[in-house]
């Protein structure tokens, strides 16, 4: 049954997206500035590069099981034993970073939108849409993603569109100016919150994506 559960390369794209900058965009930028100073934009390059080497590792896993999830594939690569301990950490480390992705959205929009809004009920609204989401199916979260990303488009565009008049060049100079170590930390930085991420997509890809070619481009696109 779940082998029959299957979503387009399209609505694949749509989920590597918003998964992709989600709450990255409200975490990201500050973590990484915190380490990196004016020099974060040139370590948000690094981890750009060394996460598309993550995805090649990614696709290429997908290639030599193109009909395992990751649970399977732990099992598979690792043995039953110490694929299903593999599997049970991964588990646990999702739910601690969904928890944390939670918290973020609770709170940015307590600050920025809906500031005498209780933080407890924020956090409830948002977890029940993601347990009926989890309850209806990888499916109908994909068609949810159809509706839902050209408003995203849209509205992350005109984000963009406003900050371009704040935009001030002579704010990156001095150019490498910051520490080797920092530099690093700020690189890992983004590459955890970015694309380490991304293995939890090995769930539905490529298993669950019949148009493996195109799902796999768009995975380097994203």
């Amino acid at each position: 049954m779940l082998n029959e559960i299957n979503i387009s390369a399209a609505q694949f794209r749509k989920l590597v997206t918003l998964y992709s900058i989600g709450s990255t965009i409200i975490v990201v930028p500050a973590a990484i500035t915190a380490d990196a100073h004016q020099d974060a934009w040139i370590a948000a390059l690094f981890g750009v590069a060394l996460g598309i080497g993550l995805v090649l590792l990614f696709t290429s896993l997908g290639k030599m099981f193109p009909t395992l999830t990751l649970m399977e594939m732990n099992e598979k690569i690792l043995g039953k034993l110490f694929g299903k301990i593999v599997s049970a950490v991964f588990v646990l480390s999702n739910l601690f970073i969904s928890s944390q992705v939670l918290y973020y959205v609770g709170n940015f929009l307590t600050t920025q939108i809906l500031p005498y809004t209780p933080l407890t009920a924020i956090h409830i609204a948002f977890m029940g849409m993601v347990i009926v989401g989890v309850r209806l199916g990888i499916e109908v979260i994909a068609r949810s993603a159809d509706i839902l990303f050209p408003w995203f488009v849209g509205l992350f565009g005109l984000l963009i569109l406003s900050m371009i008049p704040q935009i001030k060049i002579e704010h990156i100079q001095p150019v490498f100016e910051i520490h080797s170590k920092a530099f690093i930390r700020a690189v890992l930085t983004f590459l955890s919150m970015s694309s380490l991420t991304y293995t939890i997509l090995l769930m539905i890809f490529p298993s669950h994506t019949p148009d493996t070619k195109k799902a796999t481009q768009f995975f380097y696109i994203r």
